[in-house]
Parts: C-alpha cells; sequence; structure tokens
C-alpha cells in the first residue's frame, strides 16, 4: 500500500473520531488529522517534563545550600529547571492549537542526595538522553498518524536544543573531571556565576 494511501487513511480515521471536554459533550471545532495516541503521549511528555524541572530544583537547592556554596551550579540547574518548565508549557500550548486537552500526570518523586557537581551534570546527562529519546519516539509518532505539523514541531522546538544540549553537558562533564576538588572547582564555579551574572545584566 502506498504512502499516501495509508496517510489518507490516517487523517480520515483520526477525523472520525470526535472529542469530549469533562462531562459533556462539547466537542473541539478546530481539531483536524490529530490522533488519540499523539494526544495521549503529549500528555505523557508533559509530565516527564514537569519531572525533569522538580529533579533540576531540587539538585539547584543543594548547591545554593551553605555546605556546598556553588553559586554558578545553583543558577545553572535553577535555568535548567526553568527550562523544563517552559518545555511543559509548549507542549500544553500546543495541544490547544491542535484542539487537544491536556492531561495532568503524577510527577515522580526526586531523590534526595548529597549531590557533587559532577554527579549532577551525569545525572543531567541521563536524564536528558532519555528524554531525547522519548522526542524521537514523539517524532516516529508524527510519521505513523501522517502528522507533519506535529512532526515539525517536535524537531523545531525541541530535537535541536536537546542535541545543543547535551554536547554543552556532556563538555561541562568533562570540565568537572578535569579540575580538583578545590581551587580549580571552585573557579569553574565562578567562571558559570560570571555567565548568570552578564544574563542577568543584559536582561
Amino acid at each position: 500500500m502506498s504512502r499516501k494511501l495509508l496517510c489518507a487513511r490516517a487523517v480520515l480515521a483520526n477525523a472520525s473520531k470526535l472529542v469530549s471536554f469533562g462531562s459533556g459533550s462539547r466537542e473541539s471545532s478546530i481539531r483536524l488529522n490529530f490522533s488519540e495516541e499523539i494526544e495521549e503521549s503529549i500528555s505523557d511528555q508533559i509530565s516527564k517534563e514537569l519531572t525533569a524541572a522538580y529533579t533540576y530544583f531540587a539538585i539547584s537547592s543543594v548547591f545554593g545550600n551553605d555546605t556546598q556554596a556553588l553559586p554558578g551550579f545553583h543558577w545553572l540547574f535553577d535555568e535548567f529547571a526553568k527550562e523544563e518548565l517552559g518545555h511543559a508549557k509548549l507542549w500544553v500550548d500546543y495541544l490547544n492549537i491542535r484542539g487537544g486537552k491536556a492531561k495532568f500526570k503524577t510527577v515522580e518523586c526526586v531523590e534526595n542526595e548529597d549531590w557533587t557537581p559532577l554527579k549532577a551534570v551525569e545525572k543531567a546527562i541521563k536524564m536528558e538522553k532519555a528524554m531525547t529519546w522519548d522526542l524521537e519516539k514523539l517524532r516516529d509518532l508524527a510519521d505513523k498518524h501522517c502528522d507533519y505539523h506535529f512532526g515539525k514541531f517536535v524537531e523545531d522546538d525541541f530535537l535541536t536544543e536537546q542535541y545543543d544540549g547535551l554536547k554543552k553537558l556532556g563538555d561541562l562533564k568533562t570540565q568537572i573531571e578535569r579540575v580538583d576538588d578545590s581551587f580549580g572547582l571552585y573557579m569553574l564555579d565562578y567562571n558559570i556565576f560570571k555567565k548568570y551574572k552578564k544574563k542577568e545584566k543584559d536582561e
């Protein structure tokens, strides 16, 4: 069967499904070729983004404590948390654009650890690799349902940023491993903090 015919069938199947909100039977007047599978997967993704934000906030709080006193890493992971919250909002906005509805699910508990910069960055790399893989699967869903708009959204708004972010995290991990735990780490944290102060000034 040709791809065009498969896509035509997918579009017709999606168009035949009605969307109900709450206890009433009100339907979205703008929904078009937006599958229930993609809608549900986006709600799952929102939960993952919020879990990541929760984790980054927890790590940031450790570096802001007087027992660590690493303002650069405190700021960096606070920024990571804000980015994940922003991603969650992008997904909610996208659902509204397509006539879908967000389902807010459980946010996973955060590991309570005495984070070091190296452990925290390794955790971030692990989380972001998993997040990137989840986004790749969402991109595959776009092909499955012939939803070109959704596929472009995933690519343009998420995937490029994910791979750029992973490269920066990998560089930071190497830099941490290269320095010692005293003056070298202090200087690395100081340079990160300088970026924060510059960004704060620019804003």
